[in-house]
């Protein structure tokens, strides 16, 4: 556990909790549910056998994850709130096992635990007694469900939001970034009902507004966290060696991103890497259709934060970078699809600067959950707009495997249109989730 865990577990206040607080927390779990306990279990082992290579232990674990699935199919129907509660604790620990224990049936597995939780969750209504902590880690791994298969979700309503944990930074940029999904499906409106002029221009007059309410609200949000610290959250230096040792083999790709950055402590890492996966997410959304309508944004207006001359500079760039600006005092009406495009190619490049601190030990082997999806989402921006970042993304998603993440070769081949695809079928299936009107 000391291997997997980040040794400041427990550290942190309050206010500075995260979508791994749950996780961090189950130690104090163990003993109060036999069916979390053997999900536990079946982890335990995975994750033991793969960082040992010993197959019995993984075999072992293979056996303990199929008895739990089996449990789970049982109680899929129950409506016994602490049970219902039971369930989604172990589904989300089955999620966390797939990435280390991965099968051939990838991402679906994976997928079918993520949306049984929040699928669990939805049954219940928002006033379901449940640990904030376990709440607030379905909100953070729906988010990332909901904008793979670019469908709204409904932990973005309000009645979902009033009940919602409060308790800092975290939980504000969350509700937030839960009108993403939105977003992506009113963009793949836009598209389908192109040839339908009274839809279409309907449709993109509703995309534009949720986009610029959304990026108000986000920039809003993020230059207020940063006008709040004393001094800039991360820091940039010459990248080693070391800091790239998922490089392995590839030593020609070092120069690709030839800096790495550095954060104060974990929360701060966990809350920039959402926060910049939210800006990159939308940017990357936003720069194809105004290419294709050939529409421009209004530039946004930007008050100067007051501060100490010291940290004028690094805030006075972070707003040029959040307006779509080269430079603060850059004039222009509009904000143009090149503009867009230079927002979401910034915070992708800081994505994958900010792996090596994600991978180093002092933040645990747990650490490499959040890094997954936000590390996805820029090799997906990569794609079709750098050969040579994108060759860096995927390297580093299958040496991925070298750390015990199975998951990361899945993951270097997944395309957003084919995790939408397979999340399409599966939404047409219960999966151990039983409705009212299926249980017996």
């Amino acid at each position: 556990m000391s291997d997997y865990l980040p040794r400041e577990y427990g550290a942190h206040g309050p206010g500075c909790q995260t979508s791994l607080s749950w996780f961090e927390r189950l130690p104090d779990y163990i003993g109060r549910s036999s069916l979390l306990d053997d999900a536990l279990g079946a982890l335990s082992l995975a994750f033991a056998g793969q960082r040992h290579q010993n197959p019995e232990w993984i075999r072992e674990s293979e056996r303990g994850y199929s008895m739990v699935v089996a449990k789970l199919y049982r109680l899929g129907g129950t409506r016994d709130a602490a049970q219902v509660a039971d369930v989604i604790g172990a589904a989300l620990v089955l999620a966390i096992y797939q990435l280390y224990n991965c099968g051939t049936n990838q991402p679906q597995a994976w997928m079918i635990h993520i949306q049984a939780a929040w699928r669990l969750l939805e049954e219940q209504g928002p006033h379901m007694p449940i640990d904030r902590h376990l709440l607030r880690r379905v909100r953070t791994l729906a988010l990332y469900d909901a904008c793979g298969r670019r469908k709204s979700t409904f932990l973005a309503t309000p009645r979902w939001r009033a009940t919602a944990p409060r308790e800092g930074e975290y939980d504000k940029l969350l509700d937030i970034l839960l009108e993403l999904p939105s977003i992506q499906e009113l963009l793949d409106e836009t598209r389908l009902f192109g040839h339908t002029p009274d839809r279409f221009e309907s449709i993109k007059q509703r995309f534009i507004r949720l986009f610029n309410e959304t990026e108000t609200q986000f920039r809003v949000w993020y230059l207020s966290l940063l006008n709040n610290l004393a001094e800039c959250p991360f820091s940039i230096r010459t990248a080693t060696w070391d800091d790239l040792c998922l490089l392995h083999g590839s030593p020609d790709l070092m120069n690709v991103f030839p800096e790495v950055l550095e954060f104060p402590d974990r929360y701060t890492l966990q809350l920039l890497l959402l926060a910049w996966l939210g800006f990159l997410i939308l940017h990357h959304e936003m720069s194809p259709i105004m290419q294709m309508l050939s529409i421009t944004l209004e530039r946004p207006h930007i008050l100067l934060p007051r501060g100490p001359h010291g940290r004028r500079q690094w805030l006075n760039d972070e707003c040029a970078l959040v307006a779509g600006n080269k430079k603060l005092t850059s004039t222009g009406e509009s904000r143009t699809f090149h503009d867009i495009e230079r927002v979401a190619d910034k915070f992708a490049e800081r994505l994958c600067q900010a792996l090596a601190l994600c991978d180093k030990s002092t933040h645990g082997s747990a650490m490499r959950q959040p890094v997954l999806p936000t590390f996805w989402a820029a090799n997906q921006f990569f794609r079709e707009r750098d050969s040579r970042k994108f060759a860096w993304c995927q390297t580093v998603l299958r040496n991925f495997t070298s750390r015990g993440i199975r998951y990361g070769t899945e993951l270097a081949t997944l395309s957003y249109q084919r995790y939408s695809e397979i999340g399409e079928r599966l939404r047409l299936k219960s999966g151990y989730v039983r409705t009212e009107s299926e249980s017996p």
